[in-house]
C-alpha cells in the first residue's frame, strides 16, 4: 500500500526525503524535543491537538524571531509516538542555528508540557527524518488510528528551507494530475476512434 501508514508508504516517504535532502548533507544545529503532560491530556486528546499544538509553537517562535529583528529560523520536524505512554512527541531541528532561545521562554511557548533543548555538532538530515519514519512500523494500532483521524503529517519543513543541489522538480500532486490527463486523453483518443463501429455508446462505455 503506498499509504504512509503502511511499509510501503514509509519507503516511498523515505526515497522522497533522500532526493529531497541529499544523502550526505549534514549539520549542526539545535534539537527541540516537545512532550505532552500526561496528568493534563489525556492520549486521545494529545494526539487530537497536537497538529495545531505544533503550528502555534512554530508561528509562536517565528512571531518572537521577527519582533526582535531576526530571520525566522528554518527547521525541520517529525511526530514520535512514545512507546510506553502512546503519547505523541514532537522532534524539531533548526538546522545551523547554534541557539533558539531561552530554555524557559520555549518551555512557555510550548506550555501544554515538558521540553528538552540541546545542541548537535553534526546532524544527518534525511537521515534523521527517516528515522523516525522507520520507527512507525512499531507503532500502536491506537496510535496509527489516531493519526489517519485527525489526518496528521507525520513530518515537515519550513518553506523555505531549500537544500544544496535540490533537483526542482514538479510536486508530487503535479505529477499525478498529468498522468491523470494523459491516461485520459489516451482512453479518449481510443472511444472516438471506435466510435464508427459502436451502436450503443453507453453500452461500450459500462462495459469498458
Amino acid at each position: 500500500d503506498s499509504s504512509r501508514y503502511f511499509k510501503g508508504g514509509r519507503k516511498k516517504a523515505k526515497r522522497n526525503l533522500r532526493k529531497r535532502f541529499g544523502k550526505n548533507y549534514s549539520a549542526p544545529g539545535t534539537f527541540v524535543t516537545l512532550t505532552y503532560e500526561h496528568e493534563a491530556l489525556s492520549r486521545w486528546e494529545a494526539w487530537d491537538r497536537v497538529r495545531v499544538d505544533i503550528k502555534r509553537f512554530l508561528h509562536d517562535i517565528t512571531m518572537r524571531y521577527k519582533r526582535a529583528g531576526r530571520k525566522s529560523p528554518r527547521y525541520i520536524w517529525v511526530i514520535e509516538e512514545q512507546s510506553k505512554t502512546g503519547y505523541p512527541h514532537v522532534h524539531i531541528f533548526y538546522p545551523k542555528l547554534k541557539w533558539l532561545l531561552k530554555k524557559e521562554d520555549v518551555q512557555l511557548l510550548w506550555n501544554v508540557g515538558r521540553t528538552r533543548v540541546e545542541y548537535a555538532d553534526n546532524v544527518h538530515i534525511g537521515g534523521y527524518v527517516c528515522k523516525y519514519i522507520t520507527k512507525m512500523g512499531g507503532w500502536s494500532d491506537e496510535a496509527l488510528s489516531f493519526i489517519w483521524k485527525n489526518r496528521i503529517r507525520m513530518y515537515s519543513y519550513s518553506r523555505c528551507y531549500k537544500m544544496p543541489m535540490e533537483d526542482k522538480l514538479p510536486s508530487e500532486w503535479a505529477f499525478c494530475i498529468s498522468t491523470n490527463r494523459a491516461r485520459i486523453n489516451d482512453n479518449l483518443s481510443h472511444i472516438l476512434r471506435a466510435i464508427p463501429e459502436i451502436d450503443n455508446i453507453v453500452e461500450y462505455l459500462e462495459c469498458s
